[in-house]
């Protein structure tokens, strides 16, 4: 494993493989998250393969100036997040490989604000959650004023979407979340709300979107009493290959925790050009969103 806290100027090279099978399940036990730096500066992290982490696998908390360039990761592992990333800051992921049981790409505040996120040019499988995940929890610190702003996700490549969203922005908590740009993204394979997730896997069909912005309150994640805020999402560029024609949300809280200012534009699935909501299959809840634009 490599950790590394309060550190400053450090660079991880491949190729090579951390290989975490021997490790025992870590619920009751240990998480033995293979590489972790926290509260550090300045670190790349180039060229080496992850495999079957007994929890989560790329984790960063309070880092600044993070680059994670061509990694390799293949966990099957419950709570086997491919790259988390909290309370991050002027970091950049891209050129990479995530196969991932639970969510492949996730932002989080765990601690102080989020600003400044890019994740380009990367390839994707999700067996079980979130493709690419901003939340749900976005002030697990606390903060007076919580944000997660400034983020990307450009060039993205899925090949199976097999349970929850592809997209999503969810708010647990009292951040607000803007300035979040998703382009060029495909899915070879959308099949979304199969596995447990499905009706005759016992689930209930209520995460099979695509398209996921949701403002809520969840006794599992939420730790803030109020609700915050989703601003300024544009999404440019979508095309779904194969699969199911999944629904998609766009539902706040309240009319004052809003989801405001949407752009959707060059969204195609299985074929179809898609220049209206309705058409899209989007469920929008109109008391706690405004200025919606698909085109």
């Amino acid at each position: 494993m490599v950790r590394g806290n309060n550190v400053e100027d450090v660079k991880v090279y491949g190729p090579g493989i951390i290989d975490g099978s021997k490790e025992a399940g870590w619920k009751g036990k240990t998480a033995m998250v293979p590489i972790d730096f926290r509260d550090s500066k300045n670190v790349t992290v180039d060229g080496p393969m992850f495999l079957n982490s007994n929890a989560w696998v790329f984790n960063s908390y309070q880092t600044d100036n993070l680059h994670i360039n061509n990694i390799k990761v293949i966990s099957c592992r419950p709570n086997g997040d491919g790259i988390t990333l909290q309370s991050c800051t002027n970091s950049l992921v891209e050129n990479s490989f995530v196969r991932s049981w639970d969510d492949s790409l996730v932002l989080k505040n765990y601690g102080d604000s989020t600003d400044n996120m890019t994740f380009r040019n990367m390839t994707l499988w999700t067996d079980l959650a979130q493709c690419m995940e901003i939340g749900y929890e976005t002030n697990k610190g606390n903060q007076e004023v919580a944000t997660i702003s400034n983020v990307t996700f450009e060039n993205i490549y899925v090949i199976n979407a097999l349970h929850k969203p592809v997209i999503s922005v969810h708010n647990a908590d009292d951040a607000t979340i803007s300035n979040v740009l998703f382009k060029n993204i495909t899915v070879e394979n959308a099949k979304m709300g199969s596995g447990d997730a499905s009706k005759a896997g016992g689930g209930s069909e209520d995460n099979n979107q695509l398209i996921d912005f949701n403002i809520t309150e969840n006794s599992n994640w939420s730790t803030t009493a109020e609700r915050g805020q989703i601003r300024d999402v544009t999404i440019d560029g979508v095309k779904v290959l194969g699969g199911d024609f999944c629904p998609s949300r766009i539902q706040g809280y309240d009319a004052e925790h809003t989801v405001e200012n949407v752009t959707i534009r060059n969204l195609e699935i299985l074929g179809q050009k898609i220049t209206s909501f309705e058409q899209g299959k989007f469920q929008i809840d109109e008391a706690s969103t405004k200025n919606l634009t698909i085109e």
